[in-house]
């Protein structure tokens, strides 16, 4: 605890010394948890030298999503649905919309491009419940 604040820390252990590599700011009324984006500050550089680095730690399953403020985990499917499910609507972030030319033959499966002169159609694989 510093100045009222609380924080999250990385500790190294070496042999039967442990020493603080970094930390971040606990804000509770976001999470009380490690978990979401956050910005962790080393005491020493580390990766690439960097002092500050921007770190996301989740606790969710792979078939769900990280809200970036609070590291609450969303059911995958409803990402990119044009309606927030995230308190901080990270989960309708760099959404982007798939716009087919002219030119795509939707009775074809797309081409996938294995090296500059061999081509092999993509595997797709549909199941009705």
């Amino acid at each position: 605890i510093k100045g009222g604040k609380k924080f999250w820390k990385i500790l190294e252990e070496k042999g039967n010394k442990t020493s603080v590599l970094g930390q971040a700011e606990m804000i509770p009324t976001v999470s009380s948890l490690a978990s979401g984006l956050k910005t962790w500050n080393f005491d020493k550089p580390i990766c690439s030298d960097k002092e500050e680095l921007l770190l996301e730690f989740s606790t969710c399953n792979d078939d769900e999503f990280t809200c970036k403020s609070d590291g609450a985990c969303v059911d995958m499917e409803t990402r990119c649905d044009k309606f927030p499910n995230c308190a901080d609507f990270s989960d309708e972030e760099n959404c982007n919309t798939v716009v087919l030319d002219d030119t795509y033959i939707q009775d074809f499966a797309p081409l996938e491009r294995l090296n500059e002169t061999v081509y092999k159609r993509t595997e797709i694989f549909v199941t009705v419940d």
